[in-house]
């Protein structure tokens, strides 16, 4: 729906859409507006390397074309085809147009939670009907009137769509009579008062019906309207209400869960009702002791282009599963461990300790061999290096992040600190993308594996479609941990955790526009303005024992 989105309706003339261009695009960036000199057409504007060139884009009533050559239903269809079809675009003298960056109009609707971008009216009928109840309402743009909106509502029995027009000065209004300054104006105004539709129907408006994407650049104000009571949900904020409608849509997700609760599995669970989806489940190939091959981790993908099971998501170990999850970590070729737990927190069991306590000591787990050899504290983790090897094969590098500033209630404060954390883990995984080297999905882990596990890797997935879609494309917070709680229930438990992955994405945005305002940074985090930041952080020498005799391992009890 690009087209719809980079409609900018208040343009006069070329030359101020090549000023904008100038400012704010890049070469094949592109814009389409109404034609100043042809009412009722309208002009495609796009960037070229050397200039700007206008196009007119013919509205014949019943379809749109350029000047004559393919046509189309609406101007989203048109854009979309020039663009998956790169050369059909031509100037006179036969010079290609390329049509790759939609300049967006930034109008201020927006940021409001009740506009839906890129929708049409099956859409609209489709979500209304689907989750709406009577008085639901949503705003979308006009697919055949680019600059218009049209307001959707469910009534009794239908949904009926009603036509919100833009003057010429720019107020927006369903009846001449009540014109407004803005969106959000005339929808105040029609909670309070009688609106019909086009057959003259009495229409109620009761309740927004929000939409949670929005593009990576407006998260701020996002933010911002989240955190405002919501007059719809007895004073809670938005984030509370975004989380609890995807709890209810939870509630409607059923996947089997039959082997983790098998009986002979029932004691590797941590938590006797927090178990793996059958179908995403880890299971242990040819373990130690036959048959048992059940282990409370599963299989996490990101939303990237090979990105397909890149994560393990793991309760954190009992005493009696410490030889399963190093066996987990051997058949994977996992190489990195993120633990966001401490071993105990209010005097209770958060994780059996999985790693030998001192410098050059080593363990038998189960048939995996451990060596602790180096042992980093920073200020909010702590970095661990393990040697790992199996019988005869060539041993392995692993590295836990130990991460043990998550408050025991609660969330960590500081965006910047927990973001600077998952930077360090991947710096740390594109080690092992180098020539030569190999590695596995990354393993997280807290306690149950759903709470903290999910929150940072939603995070890392987030970031991650940020930089390969870019600022132009939308994301969908709630969806994408919709998405993530296919593979494991529950994941990103609280709805202080749901509202923590909103404000590290923020940090990230700010970090993110720092560093293309100031081209490069040595040090990215440094550049954002942010939440006072706890103290500097403290560096412990690498402790790193003398060569010792060599001697048998330990054998685990």
């Amino acid at each position: 729906m690009a087209a719809i989105r980079c409609y900018h309706p208040n343009l006069a003339g070329g030359s101020e859409a090549e000023a904008l261009l100038q400012d704010k695009g890049f070469e094949g960036s592109f814009l389409i507006r109404p034609s100043i000199n042809s009412p009722g057409n309208y002009t495609l504007s796009a960037k070229r390397a050397d200039k700007t060139v206008h196009v007119r884009i013919q509205n014949q009533g019943e379809f749109y074309d350029l000047y004559g050559g393919e046509k189309f239903a609406t101007l989203s269809e048109l854009v979309e085809y020039y663009i998956e079809n790169p050369g059909q675009l031509k100037e006179k003298d036969g010079s290609v147009i390329h049509l790759v960056h939609p300049l967006f109009y930034e109008g201020a609707e927006l940021t409001d939670r009740w506009y839906h971008s890129g929708i049409d009216g099956k859409m609209a009928e489709d979500l209304l009907n689907s989750r709406g109840v009577t008085g639901s309402f949503l705003i979308r743009n006009s697919m055949r009137t680019p600059g218009s909106y049209v307001l959707s509502v469910r009534a009794i029995d239908e949904i009926t769509h009603i036509m919100i027009n833009v003057n010429t000065s720019g107020k927006f209004y369903v009846n001449e009579k009540y014109c407004f300054d803005t969106l959000k104006e005339l929808i105040a105004y029609y909670l309070e008062s009688p609106l019909t539709d086009a057959h003259q129907r009495p229409v109620e408006l009761t309740k927004p019906f929000v939409s949670t994407s929005f593009l990576p650049k407006f998260i701020p104000q996002r933010v911002s309207e989240l955190e405002k009571p919501s007059g719809f949900s007895f004073g809670k904020s938005g984030f509370f209400e975004e989380f609890e409608e995807l709890q209810k849509i939870d509630s409607m997700f059923r996947k089997s869960r039959k082997i983790g609760v098998k009986p002979e599995n029932k004691p590797k669970n941590r938590f006797k009702n927090i178990v793996p989806y059958d179908d995403t489940l880890v299971t242990l190939l040819d373990p130690p002791v036959p048959d048992e091959t059940y282990i409370n981790a599963s299989y996490v993908s990101g939303e990237v282009p090979g990105s397909e099971n890149c994560y393990i998501a793991a309760q954190g170990c009992l005493q009696s599963t410490v030889g399963d999850f190093w066996h987990m970590i051997w058949q994977e070729n996992s190489r990195v461990i993120v633990m966001i737990t401490k071993e105990m927190e209010r005097n209770r069991e958060k994780c059996y300790r999985y790693w030998p306590s001192t410098i050059d000591d080593e363990m038998i787990y189960g048939e995996v061999n451990v060596k602790l050899v180096a042992e980093k504290g920073q200020f909010q983790y702590i970095l661990r290096q393990f040697r790992v090897c199996k019988g005869d094969e060539t041993e392995r590098s692993v590295h836990q992040y130990h991460y043990k500033s998550w408050p025991d209630h609660g969330v960590p404060q500081d965006p910047g600190l927990f973001l600077g954390f998952i930077e360090d883990v991947n710096r740390k995984i594109k080690d092992f993308e180098e020539p030569g080297q190999t590695s596995g999905p990354i393993v997280v882990h807290c306690s149950a594996g759903i709470g903290r596990t999910g929150t940072y890797i939603i995070t890392d997935i987030l970031v991650k479609l940020i930089e390969y879609q870019g600022w132009d494309a939308e994301i969908d917070i709630q969806q994408s941990i919709r998405r993530l709680r296919e593979f494991r229930s529950g994941m990103v438990q609280t709805d202080q955790q749901y509202k923590m992955v909103y404000q590290i994405i923020s940090y990230y945005i700010q970090i993110r526009e720092k560093l293309l305002s100031a081209a490069s940074s040595e040090n990215l985090y440094d550049q954002v303005d942010a939440p006072p930041l706890q103290p500097p952080q403290r560096t412990m020498s690498t402790k790193v024992a003398p060569p010792k005799p060599p001697r048998m391992p330990k054998k685990q009890n």
